[in-house]
């Protein structure tokens, strides 16, 4: 049967013509191509998750046996890119969709409608489209010279030709081919890349093209709709097999199903990674977040990445029934997701009180047993504000709260000693510190004060300082004249990324500890405020410091 004569995106203009109206200026080109630039993977990777995401959206969905799973295909030559995907396929009408900024089906991945398109002006010039709709006799194709071309504007009709197909008429597929390329992938981390963002989807060795999913009846179903994805570089064809994650608890198959107060299902695994077995380090921990089979984000419902105690957790939850979840998904879908809206919200605060939440909660209670490497610049940290200490004491002038005693107790804690420094002590004073223990948190400046003195427990004091923004407490101990910090918490882990943050950290253990042993009540604060600011001129002054921070020395 012919196709009707006129749509809503290609209008009939001859027996096997049809035209769609087009415009791109130099200006939206150049903005569309730059929205690949963020995200985990090189801009050419992200891009090229664009033409996948277009190709899964419209895979078969009904596989079985005696039916084909859809095969995706990438070959990068010197000269151009192309991806054929052999699902649904398309007829002219989908055609003057796919190069309409904006439009798009909603189907499966698709969102904004403009994906594909932003990646044809990322890759190239020109761009040639082929197609044929399953159970469909025909064949579409259109040409575009210089479609892509940042330099000028694409203004105008183009024309979709028809023919007749030679293919089987159950047969479909969709195929974009970009030439004069200026930029290709780098087919490695294209492969590494797909096989975790397409990992609920890709078919294994043993060539299973089935799957458990959840239906919107919150019914664990099973469904064949899995791609078979192959990158052909030059001739030499590599089939992306899903990441295997491999487990020392939880499993896979153990899926759990929570809904949201909406009553909408979402479906998840969890557990831990076999550490050992991730030889390349190449598995990130961490929650994995699905959209139709694609990844669209990865969490720790809320918790810091960085606590080791969740270093090994692992896991998917899939969102494909919740409503209005497209409305966060980025351009650059690869990219992220818009964390700070209601609907987000929403979905971590439904999973933190699922058995997922629970989960999590059990990890974050283990003590924290893992050794942390002690950075190179430790110890030279430690001595370098050991003596700028000294060196800013002398200087302070003295006053009513910084008297002559005040200045000397000062100088004879912070003087120099030939001690070692043991495994988590960040200075060795010169003696004074006085038997027991206390211990103790960092407090930054212009942070949250304490409102009560110091509460005595047993053998020694225990003070609590908030610090800036909520991050919780850094602790360490100080035992006859050593203060030890523990440097396998994670927010001192945080805190210690180079030799210029270590030395401001030790620097504020250093003021905080110092202001309570000269023991002048309350003055204690304005004595440790004084050291601070003497203390950070001077910091100002170190090649570390100024490196990282990027200032002159005054």
């Amino acid at each position: 049967m012919a196709p009707k004569s006129g749509g809503e995106y290609a209008t009939r203009t001859g027996e096997n013509e049809f035209t769609a109206k087009l415009q791109f200026g130099p200006g939206t080109k150049r903005a569309l191509a730059s929205v690949f630039n963020p995200g985990p993977n090189p801009p050419a990777v992200n891009a090229m998750m664009e033409f996948f995401d277009n190709s899964v959206a419209f895979r078969r969905m009904d596989v079985v046996m005696r039916i084909p799973s859809t095969y995706i295909t990438v070959s990068i030559t010197d000269d151009s890119i192309t991806v054929r995907d052999e699902g649904e396929g398309t007829d002219q009408e989908g055609i003057g969709r796919f190069l309409v900024s904006g439009a798009s089906t909603l189907k499966g991945i698709s969102a904004l409608g403009a994906g594909g398109k932003s990646a044809i002006f990322f890759f190239g010039n020109d761009l040639t489209i082929r197609s044929k709709k399953r159970n469909s006799g025909y064949e579409y194709s259109s040409t575009m010279p210089d479609f892509g071309n940042p330099e000028t504007a694409y203004e105008g009709k183009i024309k979709i030709l028809r023919k007749r197909s030679k293919l089987p008429k159950e047969d479909g597929f969709f195929e974009v081919t970009i030439g004069k390329l200026r930029e290709t992938p780098k087919v490695s981390k294209l492969t590494e890349a797909a096989a975790q963002i397409y990992r609920p989807l890709l078919i294994a060795a043993d060539g299973d093209t089935s799957r458990r999913v959840v239906n919107r009846e919150g019914k664990i179903v099973t469904v064949h709709d899995k791609i078979v994805l192959n990158i052909d570089d030059h001739g030499t064809v590599v089939q992306v097999d899903p990441q295997k994650i491999p487990l020392i608890e939880g499993s896979e198959d153990d899926i759990k199903i929570v809904r949201t107060d909406k009553g909408e299902p979402i479906w998840y695994w969890c557990g831990q990674k076999d550490e050992k077995a991730d030889v390349t380090n190449s598995i990130d921990a961490g929650l994995k977040f699905y959209y139709d089979g694609r990844l669209i984000t990865s969490d720790f419902l809320g918790h810091s990445s960085r606590d080791p105690r969740l270093k090994d957790l692992v896991g998917e939850v899939h969102l494909d029934h919740i409503e209005g979840i497209k409305d966060i998904f980025s351009l650059n879908k690869t990219g992220g997701i818009n964390k700070t809206g209601k609907e987000w919200h929403q979905i971590i605060a439904t999973l933190r009180q699922s058995s997922l939440g629970e989960y999590i909660e059990q990890l974050l209670k283990k003590p924290i047993q893992i050794a942390v490497e002690r950075p190179d610049f430790f110890d030279t940290s430690a001595a370098d504000v050991q003596n700028l200490l000294r060196d800013s004491i002398k200087a302070l002038p003295a006053g009513k709260v910084m008297t002559k005693a005040v200045i000397a107790r000062l100088r004879d804690l912070v003087a120099p000693t030939d001690e070692v420094f043991a495994s988590g002590t960040i200075y060795r004073g010169g003696g004074g510190g006085g038997g027991g223990a206390r211990s103790g948190s960092v407090s930054i400046p212009h942070s949250e004060r304490i409102k009560k003195p110091p509460e005595k427990k047993g053998h020694g004091f225990i003070k609590k300082i908030e610090i800036e923004k909520g991050d919780g407490e850094m602790p360490f101990r100080f035992i006859d004249g050593i203060i030890y910090l523990d440097i396998n918490n994670p927010l001192i882990q945080i805190r210690m990324q180079d030799q210029a943050n270590t030395m401001v950290l030790i620097g504020e253990v250093m003021a905080d500890v110092l202001s309570d042993e000269v023991d002048e009540g309350a003055n204690k604060q304005k004595i440790k405020n004084a050291i601070i600011k003497a203390l950070g001129a001077n910091l100002k002054s170190h090649p570390a410091y100024q490196r990282h921070f990027h200032v002159s020395a005054q």
